[in-house]
């Protein structure tokens, strides 16, 4: 997760994390140019939470720079992006976590999303991405809540970090061109 003037958005991204039904997992977060504020709630939640894992930076630092940052200083087979405006749903990483385990075969794992137009708003536009895998090399289909191995880095790479924009559409154009993907019919969260 990147956090950047994100304030507004921790306390309740923090509930979302802690309301996942899978707990194993660990949140590398790279707080850029935090606010005192901003400092004082990670700390305190880190205090609490020994799977959350902090990295400051005093500059700023681009997103795609900033995700990678957190892939390279992390261990886990299995990694996400989570957007610190994003509110997953509680069974969503249990959902994507139990693909994996059943197919072997699968390189990233993707569903089905809510756009809110308003933080914590638990309805707007469901996206419904179902029969779609043919796009997969053409569309940005994965949507804002996917799950890869860290393996398939070795033929995609990292995020590319000369982008100003449209750097999580150009991984998962190469996700979808050299990985194995399954869709799974489920709301993993709202996307803001």
């Amino acid at each position: 997760t990147s956090a950047y003037k994100a304030e507004k958005y921790i306390k309740e991204y923090l509930k979302s994390v802690l309301s996942q039904t899978y707990k194993d997992f660990e949140i590398a977060i790279e707080l850029v140019k935090p606010s005192s504020k901003e400092l004082k709630i990670f700390r305190k939640a880190q205090k609490k939470y020994k799977s959350l894992n902090l990295n400051i930076h005093e500059e700023k630092i681009s997103l795609p720079k900033a995700w990678n940052e957190s892939i390279k200083r992390t261990n886990s087979e299995l990694i996400c992006i989570w957007n610190v405006d994003d509110i997953r749903t509680p069974e969503s990483l249990k959902k994507m976590v139990k693909v994996f385990d059943e197919n072997s075969k699968v390189d990233f794992v993707y569903g089905n999303y809510t756009i809110s137009n308003k933080f914590k708003q638990k309805k707007g536009n469901y996206i419904n991405e179902s029969g779609r895998e043919s796009e997969l090399q053409k569309a940005m289909i994965l949507g804002p809540f996917f799950m890869f191995k860290r393996s398939i880095l070795e033929q995609v790479g990292y995020f590319d970090e000369q982008l100003l924009s449209g750097t999580d559409f150009d991984f998962a154009m190469r996700l979808g061109r050299y990985g194995q993907g399954k869709h799974i019919d489920y709301n993993l969260g709202y996307y803001l």
